[in-house]
């Protein structure tokens, strides 16, 4: 059940999945931040295969097509347990 996941994965806030609501940002006179974009993208994606895998991070670095060992090192990255 979702409820049970941890709160990292269940964090469905602005912080992580708001720029997919809203698009992402539009590059105008005052620039825009690429590494919190690229951030917050790695995130999100982070947080949506823990979540489709149900919390089983082998799962979920599947979903990645990453290895496990660089699943587990960005989870850390972000500090996502």
């Amino acid at each position: 059940m979702p409820e049970d996941l941890p709160l990292e994965i269940r964090r469905y806030d602005k912080e992580y999945f708001g720029f997919i609501r809203e698009g992402l940002p539009q590059l105008d006179e005052r620039g825009v931040d690429i590494e919190k974009v690229i951030e917050n993208l790695e995130k999100s994606y982070l947080l949506q295969a823990l979540d489709r895998a149900k919390g089983v991070k082998t799962e979920a670095a599947k979903l990645l097509n990453l290895s496990f060992r660089s699943f587990r090192h960005r989870l850390h990255k972000y500090g996502i347990r």
